[in-house]
């Protein structure tokens, strides 16, 4: 019987068959390998919890992106990030939903504002990397 990380590592290896998209159906695995390594030092786990944000907000988001209604959208991003006390970058990539919603309805001094708040989360992942090249772009076209 594996004890600690090296049955979390197994773990993950096994779940390393399933797509990424299918990991929610496998969350007492998941919360396993949390248990069997609290320090995440694979990264799986914060992966994960990524993942799960990213599929559930797309799901939860579809029928108000369908009708162009931004502000909802803004609304259950917010109720999403209070729900589930999103921090780290689970919150980073909720922030990134919200962000693209600023875009859509070019409302760029929200749009800046939400920028920044991915860039103090993380400013050197790839998420917060990317909400530094749309803030350079916004201001770039503030200045024009």
């Amino acid at each position: 019987q594996l004890q600690g990380t090296e049955k979390a590592r197994m773990l993950e290896k096994a779940l390393s068959y399933v797509p990424r998209t299918a990991l929610s159906q496998h969350e007492k695995t998941i919360a396993s390998i949390h248990r069997s390594d609290p320090d995440d030092m694979s990264g799986f786990y914060n992966s994960s919890l990524i993942q799960k944000t990213a599929t559930e907000l797309r799901l939860a988001m579809a029928p108000f992106l369908a009708e162009g209604n931004h502000k909802a959208l803004i609304v259950k991003v917010d109720h999403y990030i209070q729900e589930h006390k999103l921090e780290g970058d689970p919150l980073q990539t909720a922030l990134l939903f919200k962000l693209g919603t600023y875009l859509m309805a070019k409302n760029i001094e929200e749009a800046l504002k939400c920028a920044d708040e991915v860039i103090t989360i993380n400013d050197i992942n790839q998420r917060g990397r990317y909400a530094s090249m749309v803030k350079k772009r916004l201001l770039r076209k503030q200045e024009q």
